[in-house]
């Protein structure tokens, strides 16, 4: 990082607004570790840190297929899989 961007990250909060990432901490289809850089996807914890982000933004996208009958219980699901994410990385994450 730059000398102009470390200053910037200690005088301003990065908030990224918004972002799908939760789906894959309850997905079975590949190896998503949101603890560690992967090869695939936007956003994990080591990236989160490279750029300087403080405040993530997660969003719980129903998947059409989950529509209308599943929704809800897509929903509690996705709730679930964040909410163990943020406990297992609970010295750097937390619920605001």
């Amino acid at each position: 990082m730059s000398k102009r961007a470390v200053t910037l990250e200690m005088d301003y909060h990065l908030v990224d607004g918004h972002c799908d990432t939760v789906r894959r901490f309850v997905s079975t289809e590949d190896d998503y570790d949101f603890t560690r850089r992967n090869r695939t996807g936007h956003i994990d914890l080591p990236r989160l840190r490279d750029g300087g982000i403080k405040i993530q933004f997660f969003a719980l996208y129903i998947e059409n297929e989950f529509k209308p009958l599943g929704a809800l219980q897509r929903c509690l699901q996705l709730i679930d899989g964040y909410r163990s994410t943020v406990l297992r990385c609970a010295e750097e994450l937390q619920t605001i």
